[in-house]
């Protein structure tokens, strides 16, 4: 699974949906695996209003990538091209093939 698709998706189990833990789904001792995607900051910058911040900053730390900026890049930021890189690189070309 994308780490993009895990911002979008919460514990199915009928006892997890009343719970806060539900979202996001959290990866301890998670295998990764890198896959080249295209680079298109367009596509970003379209998905980043979607993008549930805080919980991306969660799984983030927890499949060890460096730590997020406190705050959703806006403006400005999104003229930043090493940023969008590694917004993508985490978004769209690491996924998560074991829990």
């Amino acid at each position: 699974m994308k780490v993009l698709t895990a911002n979008f998706i919460s514990c199915a189990v009928k006892s997890c949906k009343a719970s806060p833990s539900s979202f996001p789904l959290h990866f301890h001792d998670a295998e990764l695996e890198q896959q080249e995607v295209k680079f298109s900051p367009q596509f970003l910058c379209n998905i980043l209003p979607r993008i549930d911040w805080d919980a991306l900053r969660i799984t983030a730390n927890e499949l060890g990538f460096a730590t997020l900026a406190d705050t959703k890049p806006e403006n400005d930021h999104l003229n930043n091209e090493q940023m969008l890189r590694d917004l993508h690189r985490l978004l769209l070309e690491t996924s998560v093939i074991e829990v």
